[in-house]
């Protein structure tokens, strides 16, 4: 029953993608109350896991805390066929989402999974994982790094671990 559920749930997310990815912009700006209402939903974000609309990233305006939180919470993933997607959202948050670094704690979320995924070799994930670390380390501000030596110093010990 679960693994049907699941299913269905796969299929719906994968709908509305598609919904999105399909639909023109300005019937999709026609529709905006309704889309808005579903990203809105605590319900919604329960789902955080699975794809994040790019084609219309205005519907999702008001919802930058749960799409940061959510993308980096995520970003020491296992699951090696999930994990390019969350990467991929990670520098996509940091490219489009002006105040990211305002939603999440680096000290708390991103560094410390970051620096546990450099320890273990990228989980088994290096091929997926390394090259994302220098557009992800660009996006990075000094503001949230700190000294730059020393954060440079800890990302290559973790490395070298």
């Amino acid at each position: 029953m679960e693994a049907k559920y699941q299913r269905v749930l796969v299929s719906s997310l994968q709908g509305y993608s598609l919904y999105l990815a399909k639909l023109p912009q300005d019937q999709l700006k026609m529709v905006y109350d309704i889309n808005k209402k579903l990203v809105s939903s605590k319900k919604f974000w329960k789902y955080s896991k699975h794809t994040i609309p790019m084609k219309a990233p205005e519907l999702l305006a008001d919802e930058t805390a749960h799409v940061c939180v959510s993308v980096f919470n995520n970003l020491d993933e296992p699951d090696p066929t999930v994990l390019p997607t969350v990467w991929d959202a990670a520098l996509h948050v940091l490219t489009t989402v002006q105040d990211c670094w305002s939603h999440v704690s680096a000290e708390k979320l991103v560094l410390p999974k970051l620096w546990n995924i450099l320890r273990q070799g990228g989980q088994g994930n290096a091929a997926t994982i390394f090259p994302n670390l220098m557009p992800l380390l660009s996006k990075i501000p000094v503001t949230v790094r700190g000294d730059t030596a020393s954060f440079y110093t800890k990302f290559f010990s973790n490395m070298r671990q």
